[in-house]
């Protein structure tokens, strides 16, 4: 019985002890000396479970106390920082405080964040309202010294600031100053952010602009400037196009379209002009360019005279060629005037011969080439012209030339006679509406010896060139 006594006496006075070393251990640790507290630790408590325990949930608790301290405003960032100096430093001897990272985080949050109210302040001061309510928008709600009375700070300038902007921008819209007034709102929203007043009046200001504007090229018939605007408007995300805004624009675009047509019409019935009646069309494109839906309905106009545009009668291929008669010439000399103008030479029609001396036309139906155009085509142009190579023919040409057009059987063309004096070309125009089956006939041509003995070249005296159709 006095054993058992004695161990109990014994257990009492080991808790006692550890119960003073906790004490001194905490209050080195409280003054910021953590080698002493190491020491004690080591000395006094590593070992004793009950002490190790105690130590641990004193420096969670007190890192945790230092941290509200700090935030609360009643403890100095220097007194925090020393604090947790001290935390880390013995936890890297016991290893038991988890959360020190996160301590760590918010200590720093906590001090950007008093530095953020305290830039608020001195902003606020000096009369720069957004940069103070920016400033106090950063303050942390960690930050419990100065959380919600900068949200009540950044709140009351807000207020005031917009309410600032908001009555000088409705002056300025008054006054029809509509893009100072814009100007100044988005001013005022880069300075504080997206604010729902704002965007209020940006919304009431920028649909006022433009229905102004509407009205104005409204009253001065400036119906390309009416369509601008709409377009323009339409594509604002502050605007609400209304009723009368669309049906100004309707009656614009209805108009606009009308009298666009109606001038490249004019332009093209005088000799089926496409090109000045596409330029036309072009021009009143860029007074609308903003606007697809007009822009692409006059690119259609457009299209419909593109119809009109020269077809090249190569570019249709021939239904039947006779043996003397050729689309196309062997030399260039061959597309060419005597002038020098130059022909293409895939497009040239002129007759030809064979190798020998009796290798000639000698009925029309051998110099024959024809078309099929289907009714489709209403004028043929081209030139009649003396090839240059027919000047190195010098006697006296005994058989005239001759070219001809036919449509259907039909003898639409009769080209002039060309001579060894004639040194000029002869443009044509030919009439082919309705014509289905186009028949030219091409003869004239003289020949000189070949190198090799009894053979022949031929050449032609005339020729026809630049053969376009056009509907």
């Amino acid at each position: 019985m006095k054993n058992m006594y004695k161990a109990a006496a014994m257990i009492t006075l080991t808790i006692l002890a550890g119960c003073g070393s906790n004490d001194a251990f905490e209050n080195e640790v409280k003054r910021g000396n953590y080698l002493k507290a190491i020491d004690i630790y080591e000395e006094k408590l590593e070992g004793n479970s009950a002490a190790e325990n105690s130590s641990a949930e004193f420096l969670d608790s007190y890192i945790q106390d230092q941290l509200d301290a700090y935030a609360s405003g009643k403890i100095s960032e220097e007194s925090f920082t020393n604090a947790y100096t001290t935390v880390e430093k013995v936890n890297e001897t016991l290893q038991t405080v988890s959360d020190l990272p996160e301590i760590e985080r918010l200590g720093k949050e906590i001090t950007g964040s008093k530095e953020s109210y305290e830039d608020g302040k001195r902003q606020e001061e000096a009369g720069n309202i957004p940069e103070a309510v920016n400033a106090y928008r950063k303050v942390s709600q960690a930050d419990t010294e100065h959380y919600e009375s900068s949200v009540n700070k950044a709140n009351q300038l807000l207020e005031a600031y917009t309410e600032d902007i908001g009555n000088e921008a409705e002056n300025l819209a008054g006054e029809g100053k509509y893009d100072q007034a814009i100007e100044l709102l988005e001013a005022g929203m880069r300075q504080i952010g997206e604010n729902s007043d704002l965007i209020r009046l940006m919304e009431e200001i920028s649909t006022g602009k433009y229905e102004t504007l509407l009205d104005q090229a409204l009253k001065e018939n400036d119906i390309a400037k009416v369509i601008r605007i709409y377009a323009e408007a339409e594509q604002n995300a502050y605007v609400s196009v209304s009723t009368q805004m669309t049906k100004g624009y309707a009656s614009a675009v209805s108009a606009y379209v009308e009298e666009v047509q109606d001038t490249a019409e004019e332009i093209f019935a005088k000799g089926k002009d496409y090109k000045g009646a596409s330029d036309s069309i072009r021009e009143a494109m860029n007074q609308v360019k903003e606007d697809p839906a007009v822009y692409a309905q006059l690119q259609e106009m457009i299209d419909n005279y593109s119809n009109y545009k020269p077809v090249k009668l190569q570019d249709l291929g021939y239904t039947s060629k006779a043996k003397y008669i050729d689309q196309g010439t062997r030399t260039s000399d061959d597309a060419r005037d005597v002038t020098g103008r130059q022909f293409e030479q895939t497009g040239v029609i002129c007759p030809k011969g064979g190798s020998s001396i009796t290798q000639y036309a000698k009925e029309d139906k051998e110099a024959e080439i024809m078309y099929y155009l289907n009714g489709e085509y209403s004028t043929l142009n081209g030139t009649v012209f003396r090839p240059y190579s027919s000047l190195a023919y010098t006697e006296h040409w005994e058989k005239n030339t001759r070219a001809e057009i036919y449509g259907d059987g039909i003898l639409l063309y009769e080209a002039p006679v060309l001579t060894e004096n004639t040194y000029e070309s002869y443009d044509f125009s030919v009439d082919v509406t309705g014509v289905r089956q186009l028949k030219i006939l091409v003869r004239g041509m003289w020949s000189e010896p070949d190198t090799w003995l009894g053979l022949y070249i031929y050449h032609p005296r005339i020729c026809l060139g630049d053969l376009t159709l056009q509907k």
